[in-house]
C-alpha cells in the first residue's frame, strides 16, 4: 500500500475511533444535542431522532416565513427545543394539562416538548394534531417578535393560531394556511361574552388569571386576525404596517377600521365565526437546504441542567436544587448549572461559586456574567462587578444577557449613554424580552428621547408574559413615571441627524446612501471615470415617513457617525444598514415586505426619478463644504507636483506648520473648498496620490465629510 493512502486510512480510523468514542459517550447519558443555522434540539430520542427534529423545525420555520412575511429573511433568530422521548418524562414536570412549556429563563429561548418528529407529523389522533400544532404556534411567535416594532398580545396569540393551521405539502414546494383552527374557534364559542375591547385590553388592563378567560381570550384573537385576513385583507396588510413602524396598537386599529365603517365589531365577528366561508391560502416554498452544523453526546452534568431549567420553568424549587446539586458534583464549574444555581443559595456563597466558573472557564462570557451578577448587592467593590461585565461584553458582545446586564449597571450608575446602545443590542437579538425592553426604555429616558421611551415602555407592557401581575404593575408605574418626568432632549441640527444609510457591496463598513431627518438624501456613486460623485435629493415628510414604515426596526436607525470613507461601488437597494456602536461595524437590516417580493421602497423609488429627472447633472450634484486632504511622507518616487495656481487650497501654509495638525497624519492635511472635488480627484488618480508639495515628497489621501460627520468632528 502506497505510504500517503496508508495515512489517510490511519486518519479515517482515527475519525472512527472518535466517533465510537463519542457514541460511548451518548450512551451515558442518552442525551445528544444537535444544531443547525437556526434551531438548537437537545433530546434523548438519539442522534437520528435530534437531527430530524431540527430538520422539522427548520423546515416549519421557511415555510412560517415564506407564508407569513414574504420577501423578508432572518439571520439573528435562534430558538432552544428540549424535548423529551417520553410523555411521563414531560409530565413529571408539567402535567397533563399541557403540551409545551416555555423555559423560565436564558437565551436562546427554550421550549421543552415531547415526543418523536414522526409522531408530530402523524395526524390520525386530536392529541398527535395538537402536538404538531405546537411546533408551528411557537415558531410563530417567536419569529414575529423580530418584525414587528409593536404587538399587542391579542395580535401576537392570533397571529401564532392563525398560522397554526399552516400545512406543508408531501413535496416541500408548497403550504396551505388560513383554514379553521377548530379548537380556537371552540374557545371563542364557550365564551362569548368576551369583546374586542377586552382583547385590546389584554395585557394592558386585563390580565385574567382564570384559565377559562384565557382560553376565550385566545379564541377571540385567533377570529379577529382570520376575519381581517379573510374579509378585510388589504387592511390587515395596512395595520400590520402600522404595528412594524411602531404606532401605538389600539390607534393602529382605529386608523385601519373607524368605528363608523365598521358599526358593532363585537356582532360582526361573532356574524363572521356563524357564516363565514375561509379561503385557504396556498404559497409556493423556496427551495431550502438544511444542514446540521454540529451534534453531540451531552454530558451529565449538562442533562441535570436541563432537568433543573425544566422544573424551574414549572416551579419545582426542590427538584431543581437537586438536579442542580448534581450537575455541580458531576462538573463544579458547569456554566449554566452556577447561573441557575445563583438564585437558589444564600448570598454569602454567590460569589465563590461565581468564581469556580470563571476559574474553569475563563474565556466564557457567561461565566463572567455569573461573577457579575453574583457581585451585585455584596460588601464587594462595584469595580470588580463592572470589570466582570465588561470581561463577558469582550467575550460575548452581542449575547443579549451581557447587554442587558451592563446595560443595567450602566443605569444605575447614572450611565444612560452608556447604557443605550447596550439596550439596543439586547433587543435586537432577543426583541421578545421584555425585561430587555424595560431597560432600552429607561436608556432610551435617560437620555431625553421621552417618546421614544414611551412607546417602548408600552411595548414592554405588551410583551410581558401572562400571569405576571406584578412585573406588569411594575410596567405601568415606569411608564406613568416616564410621562411625569421624562424631559425631552433638546434635538440636534435637523440636518444632522442621520435615520438611515445603504452600505456598499461587498464593503460591509462603508456606506453610499444617507437619509437626514429634514428629508435630505445624499446619494454616492462612482462615475465613467471612477470618481466618486455625490448627489442630492429632498424627500417630503410624507415620503421620508413612507421609507421608514418600510423598514424593520426603525428605532436602531438613530445612528452616530461612521468613520469609515465612502467607497464607488454600485448602489443596492434591499438592505439597509445600522451601527452597531458596540462592534463598531454595520449591521444589515432586511427591508420587509408583504408583496411576492421585496418591492422597491416608494421613498427609493422617489430619490431615483427625482435624480433622473435633471436636465444637468450637475444641478443635482452635492459638493460638502470642504474636503480634506491627509499629509504623510512618502518614500515612493513622486509622480507630480503640486500646481503651482492651487495655492488657493492650501490653508496650512508651511507644511513643518500645520494649521490643522492630525494625529493619523505625519504633516497635517490640506483643506480645500468642496466644489473642487473632481478636480482634486482626477489629480490624485493621475499621480497615485504621490505628490511633491513644498520640495517635500508626500502622500496624499482624500477625505470628504458628510453633513452628520462634519458635527461630530466639532
Amino acid at each position: 500500500m502506497p505510504p500517503a493512502l496508508l495515512t489517510v486510512r490511519v486518519a479515517g480510523l482515527g475519525l472512527l475511533l472518535a466517533t465510537s468514542a463519542a457514541l460511548a459517550a451518548e450512551s451515558k447519558t442518552g442525551w445528544v444535542e444537535a444544531k443547525t443555522a437556526h434551531v438548537t434540539v437537545k433530546t434523548d430520542l438519539g442522534l437520528p431522532g435530534a437531527e430530524a427534529a431540527t430538520f422539522l423545525a427548520e423546515v416549519t420555520r421557511a415555510a412560517l416565513l415564506a407564508a407569513a412575511w414574504p420577501g423578508t429573511t432572518l439571520s439573528q433568530d435562534r430558538i432552544e427545543l428540549v424535548v423529551f422521548s417520553s410523555h411521563q418524562d414531560f409530565q413529571y414536570y408539567f402535567g397533563d394539562l399541557v403540551d409545551h412549556q416555555v423555559g423560565s429563563s436564558g437565551y436562546p429561548p427554550r421550549v421543552f416538548l415531547y415526543g418523536s418528529p414522526d409522531r408530530w407529523e402523524k395526524r390520525s389522533t386530536v392529541e398527535l394534531e395538537e402536538t404538531t400544532s405546537v411546533l408551528r404556534r411557537v415558531l410563530v411567535r417567536h419569529l414575529a417578535s423580530f418584525f414587528y416594532r409593536r404587538q399587542p398580545r391579542w395580535f401576537a396569540v392570533g397571529l401564532a393560531e392563525f398560522f397554526e393551521t399552516l400545512r406543508v405539502s408531501a413535496d416541500g414546494k408548497a403550504a396551505t394556511f388560513g383554514g379553521m383552527n377548530v379548537p380556537a374557534m371552540g374557545h371563542y364559542a364557550t365564551n362569548r361574552t368576551l369583546t374586542v375591547a377586552d382583547a385590546q385590553a389584554w395585557g394592558r388592563t386585563l390580565n385574567p388569571q382564570d384559565e377559562a378567560t384565557r382560553l376565550g381570550l385566545e379564541g377571540l384573537s385567533w377570529l379577529m386576525v382570520q376575519w381581517m385576513y379573510t374579509t378585510h385583507l388589504p387592511e390587515f396588510v395596512r395595520f400590520q404596517r402600522l404595528l412594524l413602524s411602531g404606532m401605538d396598537p389600539t390607534r393602529a386599529w382605529t386608523v385601519v377600521f373607524p368605528v363608523d365603517t365598521l358599526g358593532n365589531i363585537d356582532q360582526v365577528l361573532n356574524h363572521f365565526a356563524q357564516y363565514g366561508t375561509l379561503y385557504p391560502a396556498t404559497v409556493a416554498l423556496p427551495e431550502s437546504h438544511f444542514t446540521v452544523d454540529s451534534k453531540r453526546p451531552m454530558t451529565s452534568a449538562e442533562v441535570h441542567a436541563i432537568r433543573a431549567e425544566a422544573a424551574l420553568a414549572s416551579g419545582l424549587a426542590k427538584e431543581a436544587q437537586a438536579e442542580l446539586s448534581a450537575a455541580l458534583a458531576d462538573d463544579p464549574g458547569n456554566v449554566g448549572a452556577v447561573r441557575m444555581q445563583l438564585a437558589l443559595v444564600k448570598p454569602a456563597e454567590r460569589v465563590a461559586l461565581a468564581r469556580r466558573a470563571t476559574a474553569a472557564h475563563p474565556d466564557d462570557g457567561l461565566a463572567w456574567l455569573a461573577l457579575g451578577d453574583a457581585l451585585q448587592g455584596e460588601n464587594e467593590p462595584s469595580d470588580e462587578r463592572s470589570q466582570a461585565y465588561r470581561k463577558a461584553i469582550a467575550l460575548s458582545p452581542d449575547h443579549p444577557l451581557v447587554c442587558q446586564a451592563l446595560a443595567s449597571l450602566d443605569l444605575q450608575q447614572g450611565r444612560p449613554r452608556d447604557a443605550l446602545p447596550l439596550a439596543l443590542t439586547a433587543v435586537r437579538v432577543a426583541p421578545w424580552e421584555a425585561v430587555f425592553i424595560d431597560t432600552l426604555a429607561a436608556a432610551l429616558a435617560g437620555v431625553g428621547r421621552c417618546s421614544e421611551a414611551v412607546s417602548m415602555q408600552a411595548r414592554a407592557m405588551e410583551t410581558a408574559p401572562q400571569g405576571s401581575g406584578a412585573t406588569q404593575a411594575g410596567y405601568v408605574a415606569r411608564l406613568a413615571e416616564i410621562q411625569k418626568s421624562c424631559t425631552e432632549a433638546p434635538s440636534a441640527k435637523p440636518a444632522l441627524s442621520l435615520r438611515a444609510i445603504l452600505p456598499t457591496q461587498p464593503f460591509n463598513n462603508e456606506y453610499r446612501f444617507m437619509l437626514y431627518d429634514t428629508g435630505l438624501v445624499i446619494v454616492q456613486r462612482s462615475s465613467k471615470e471612477n470618481l466618486v460623485e455625490y448627489f442630492s435629493v429632498e424627500l417630503t415628510p410624507q415620503e421620508m415617513a413612507s421609507f421608514l414604515d418600510g423598514l424593520q426596526l426603525t428605532d436602531f436607525l438613530k445612528l452616530a457617525a461612521n468613520p469609515a470613507s465612502p467607497s464607488s461601488t454600485e448602489l443596492p437597494l434591499y438592505e439597509i444598514a445600522a451601527l452597531d456602536p458596540q462592534a463598531r461595524r454595520l449591521r444589515a437590516i432586511a427591508i420587509s415586505g408583504f408583496d411576492d417580493k421585496v418591492a422597491e421602497p416608494a421613498a427609493f423609488a422617489r430619490v431615483h426619478r427625482a435624480l433622473e429627472s435633471y436636465s444637468d447633472p450637475r444641478e443635482r450634484r452635492w459638493f460638502p463644504d470642504s474636503v480634506f486632504l491627509n499629509v504623510k511622507r512618502a518614500t515612493e518616487k513622486t509622480l507630480c507636483v503640486w500646481p503651482s495656481d492651487w495655492e488657493n487650497f492650501a490653508s496650512v501654509g508651511s507644511l513643518t506648520l500645520p494649521l490643522n495638525p492630525d494625529p493619523r497624519a505625519d504633516l497635517g492635511f490640506i483643506r480645500a473648498k468642496g466644489e473642487r472635488l473632481t478636480d482634486i480627484q482626477r489629480f490624485l488618480h493621475k499621480c497615485r496620490h504621490l505628490v511633491l508639495l513644498n520640495g517635500e515628497a508626500v502622500l496624499l489621501t482624500l477625505v470628504v465629510r458628510l453633513p452628520h460627520e462634519a458635527e461630530a468632528a466639532h
